[in-house]
């Protein structure tokens, strides 16, 4: 089984993702994929490692990066992708479309964060909230 795990924010190297979500599934007998800011293609502890371009800013990572990963992740053609990040919600939903079976494995509690964003306009954030 090929999975692919999606990640924008979280470093490559992350203790959860890295450590122990992907190479657990390694050492089970998985094909893993990690698509995430890295400077070079490499497999490491037997994932392998697809870099995504480090962004300018937070507007650049969550469009072109994002523009970028999404791009990447069909590419991969997995069984399954599991994503990490909030903003990867539409490359989810878009990866459903296209028939795939996604895992959304959010770490946070997003909708304190969103309210406690202060570059998120306070009735911007309570309507996100909301949804």
């Amino acid at each position: 089984m090929h999975i692919v795990h999606l990640i924008s924010v979280h470093p490559a190297f992350d203790v959860r993702i890295f450590h122990k979500e992907a190479k657990t599934l390694v050492k089970v007998g998985y094909n893993v994929v990690l698509i995430a800011q890295h400077t070079k293609e490499e497999i490491v502890d037997g994932v392998r490692i697809v870099p995504l371009p480090k962004p300018r800013n937070r507007f650049d990572r969550m469009t072109r990066v994002v523009w970028k990963l999404s791009i990447l992740a069909l590419r991969e053609r997995a069984d399954v992708y599991h994503f990490h990040d909030p903003e990867l919600i539409p490359v989810g939903l878009i990866l459903k479309l296209f028939g795939r079976k996604v895992i959304y494995d959010v770490h946070e509690d997003v909708p304190e964060q969103i309210l406690n964003k202060d570059w998120v306009g306070n009735s911007i954030a309570r309507k996100i909230v909301s949804l």
